[in-house]
């Protein structure tokens, strides 16, 4: 029975340690997309002035 349990502790700290793992390399990429994303932002932004053609006041 304590084998059983000793066991079960080496699966649920193996569980634990690659749930961290998987959890740290979302949030990396979600700083990149949204790196991305607000870059692509200031592009569009960028754009949309360049060919507004709103009377200036």
């Amino acid at each position: 029975m304590l084998n059983r349990i000793i066991r079960l502790q080496a699966v649920v700290e193996i569980v634990v340690n690659k749930t961290g793992d998987a959890l740290g390399l979302i949030a990396k990429q979600n700083t990149k997309m949204r790196t991305a994303l607000y870059q692509n932002r200031l592009a569009l932004d960028k754009r949309n002035e360049e060919n507004c053609t709103c009377p200036s006041s």
